[in-house]
């Protein structure tokens, strides 16, 4: 089977919107660390992190809209709406994090909430770095599958001290309302970590088929 030349001319704005938005991610990750490291002015910190999902949601309907469009991409099309989808995936359970934070009206941040969003913050510079490099993903090849290496364990270091944090809160005796709204709070900080690898897994697959 004949495969399409590498980076055909035109279709450069894959790439751009693709970087738009593990910026945007990147942005999203800091706004949440800053928020579990600093609890004051927490609605303001929140709407901003509500105004970045609605901007990540921007870019990815506008990177569907350019798929149905195009006739000629520089990847094959379920390549870039899945990786499109999983980072719009980490940005959305980040959102659901700091929508719980307010809408539980947690007290304070626990020190495994701020380690996973920490984890989070150098998973997305890592993201950004890789997307980056993937219009010259043939010279920076090993570069880029040592980065999809290093967000995996980011994700397994968020997984253990996600599940440390639930141990914890389960042995705690803590009133039942607040061991459920903690799990809540837990649980989408893992799966934007989950989806942090999960764009990584598919970087990876596209610079293994096309570099």
């Amino acid at each position: 089977m004949v495969k399409l030349p590498f980076v055909p001319k035109g279709d450069k704005k894959f790439y751009e919107l693709l970087e738009s938005e593990v910026s945007n991610l990147k942005d999203t990750a800091q706004a949440l660390a800053d928020l579990m490291n600093d609890y004051d002015s927490l609605e303001e910190r929140v709407q901003k992190i509500i105004d970045l999902e609605h901007k990540g949601d921007d870019i990815i309907h506008s990177i569907m809209r350019r798929l149905h469009g195009s006739f000629v991409t520089p990847m094959d099309r379920s390549d870039i709406a899945n990786l499109a989808e999983h980072l719009d995936d980490v940005v959305d359970h980040m959102e659901e994090v700091a929508r719980d934070m307010l809408d539980f009206k947690m007290p304070a941040p626990t020190p495994q909430a701020r380690e996973v969003a920490e984890v989070l913050v150098n998973a997305g510079l890592e993201l950004e770095k890789a997307v980056s490099w993937l219009p010259n993903m043939r010279r920076k090849r090993e570069e880029i599958l040592d980065l999809c290496r290093s967000i995996s364990t980011l994700e397994e270091q968020a997984d253990r001290i996600g599940r440390g944090a639930l141990i914890e809160l389960f042995n705690d005796n803590l009133p039942f309302s607040d061991v459920m709204k903690w799990r809540e709070v837990y649980h989408h900080l893992e799966a934007a970590a989950d989806s942090c690898q999960g764009a990584a897994i598919v970087i990876e697959g596209i610079v293994l088929e096309y570099a």
